[in-house]
């Protein structure tokens, strides 16, 4: 394994990408069988409608992380990638986030649920469609190693407090957020994700202070 101090550009990359990922399935499963099944209870409701609304916050602010603060410190070093595709499609699925958004609304009514998960199953299944090819492409592009070594660790750092900025401003209520963030990986790759939180976070604020308010999420998570 390469001891390059860039690496972690990646591998963070990646690992949005994954529990992204996994929530685009989640959320899509999910809405399929409730659609044939209806939800068992009020509970579970509530919690698949946190996970796909933290699913949406979560794609959001990743999207806006790499067209304002990561691509433009790229595009200097790996000048060959298609941003402009990159960036029209992430206009297209923020495009199928809004809908997304204005769909939940029609769960909480029992006579526009039925008609709310419908909508809600083919906006995820386009967004579906536009990720996983997207994504392919942008590690495609990203992880190369040359691409790493090539930007300096001075705006590496920049970019990552950036980041880390955005996310912790317009990722609210984190009760939420970061639970969804953190438990849609598996254990190892969730304690090497949870290496740059602070222990007080997820030591306590999220597994103590927090348990309430995420565990209608827990049946749509990694335990």
């Amino acid at each position: 394994m390469s001891n390059s101090p860039l690496d972690p550009v990646y591998c963070e990359l990646n690992t949005i990408h994954k529990v992204i990922t996994r929530g685009i399935r989640v959320s899509l499963e999910n809405v399929k069988k409730y659609r044939t099944t209806d939800f068992p209870n009020p509970r579970t409701k509530k919690g698949f409608i946190d996970y796909v609304r933290s699913l949406i916050l979560t794609l959001d602010n990743h999207h806006y992380s790499e067209d304002d603060i990561a691509f433009p410190v790229y595009q200097k070093y790996a000048p060959e990638a298609p941003y402009q595709l990159l960036a029209t499609e992430h206009h297209n699925m923020l495009s199928i986030l809004n809908e997304m958004k204005a769909v939940l609304g029609h769960l909480d009514n029992p006579a526009t649920e039925a008609g709310g998960l419908d909508s809600l199953q083919s906006s995820l299944s386009a967004l579906e469609e536009l990720w996983n090819p997207h994504i392919n492409c942008e590690e495609g592009h990203f992880c190369a190693h040359s691409l790493l070594k090539s930007i300096p660790e001075k705006e590496q750092v920049q970019i990552g407090k950036k980041i880390s900025a955005h996310a912790i401003k317009n990722s609210k209520p984190l009760s939420l957020s970061l639970p969804f963030l953190l438990y849609n990986l598996p254990v190892e790759e969730r304690a090497l994700f949870s290496q740059g939180i602070p222990k007080l976070v997820t030591g306590f604020l999220v597994p103590v202070v927090w348990r309430r308010k995420w565990m209608p999420m827990k049946p749509f998570l990694i335990h």
